[in-house]
């Protein structure tokens, strides 16, 4: 296996990190004051859309977040290094009770339902893979593309991820391979945009990659502020609209497999609804957990990302949110 831990230094971490809280007590209120946190990683394109939706409603707030692989994220909420945290799993009862005994107001509650993705290049010609094709992909049992469908052209295939740390990676060892190493063909590539580009270029190369990237524009973060001001504004409007949404457009420049379970016969790609209905067989459910209290930005800021506006937020990134706002639509 290839991929290689990653690690972030400690003194990085402690620089950010080095409050015990996220929260300036004497100078910050719910809507207003400055806050860390630490994201999963493979979460960050969400989360930066509801920090800049949150810091435009709220101009006087400053959210400061730190992506990193999701055993630090879970390190640094647990060592009482920040209070806000999003991760790709349920705190343990063990974990919730070594918070709250030192801080009373620790909570969590599930956002999103998350789906991972997996993209080839666009001029591979396979579409489709079943469950047991891509734990056998992960393993190593199958290296070269024709073992799974004929593909003239194509040879030794390239599995991709972001890099050994993240929570895709653990969910797929998890989950797929049932906690059993990966093959010698499995590669890091250090960050998710690195492995779109990877993807791009090789023809034999499948990545692996969570869904809310494939709606995600790259370039969001260089854009002018002026543009990207403007994108804000209109989230935030859409967060606060009734109207009901359309769903994102995949990212063209790499193809997204269907994935098929082997005792089913239909295969499906992780679109909104089978993600939601189930019929999509890799996802995960998304955490937010905070010691923060009330009335603190990190107290306000959980409060907006659970509720109505910021599910609503997470629904227009291509995801599912966890709470669903019911229509109600009257016939005569």
């Amino acid at each position: 296996m290839q991929i290689t831990k990653y690690l972030t230094a400690a003194a990085m971490l402690a620089a950010v990190f080095g409050l015990s809280s996220c929260d300036k007590k004497s100078s910050t209120t719910s809507t207003s004051g400055t806050m860390t946190m630490v994201c999963d990683e493979s979460f960050q394109n969400v989360l930066e859309q509801e920090i800049d939706v949150y810091e435009y409603v709220y101009p006087q707030s400053h959210i400061l977040c730190r992506y990193l692989p999701q055993s630090e994220v879970l390190d640094s909420l647990l060592e009482f290094k920040t209070a806000t945290a999003v991760i790709s799993r349920e705190l343990t009862e063990a974990e919730m009770k070594h918070l709250k005994k030192e801080k009373p107001s620790a909570r969590q509650m599930q956002i999103a339902v998350d789906a991972v993705a997996l993209i080839v290049n666009r001029n591979n010609p396979i579409n489709l893979l079943t469950t047991n094709e891509v734990a056998s992909v992960l393993a190593g049992r199958d290296s070269l593309w024709n073992e799974l469908w004929p593909a003239d052209g194509l040879g030794k295939i390239n599995v991709y991820f972001d890099h050994g740390g993240s929570s895709t990676v653990q969910y797929m060892q998890d989950q797929v391979l049932d906690g059993s190493k990966f093959g010698a063909r499995v590669y890091a590539k250090g960050s998710v945009p690195e492995v779109f580009r990877a993807v791009e270029n090789d023809k034999n190369g499948l990545g692996i990659v969570g869904v809310s990237w494939l709606t995600t524009d790259m370039a969001r973060a260089d854009l002018p502020d002026s543009e990207r001001k403007a994108m804000t504004a209109d989230l935030a409007a859409q967060a606060k609209s009734d109207d009901q949404i359309e769903a994102p457009q995949f990212n063209t420049a790499i193809k997204v497999l269907n994935i098929r379970r082997d005792d089913e016969m239909d295969a499906y790609k992780p679109y909104q609804q089978y993600i939601y209905d189930g019929r999509y067989p890799f996802t995960r459910k998304i955490y937010m957990c905070t010691t923060a209290v009330g009335g603190s930005l990190g107290g306000g800021f959980y409060s907006y990302v659970t509720g109505w506006d910021g599910q609503k937020i997470i629904s227009l990134t291509g995801i599912m949110p966890a709470r669903i706002k019911a229509r109600i639509v009257e016939l005569n």
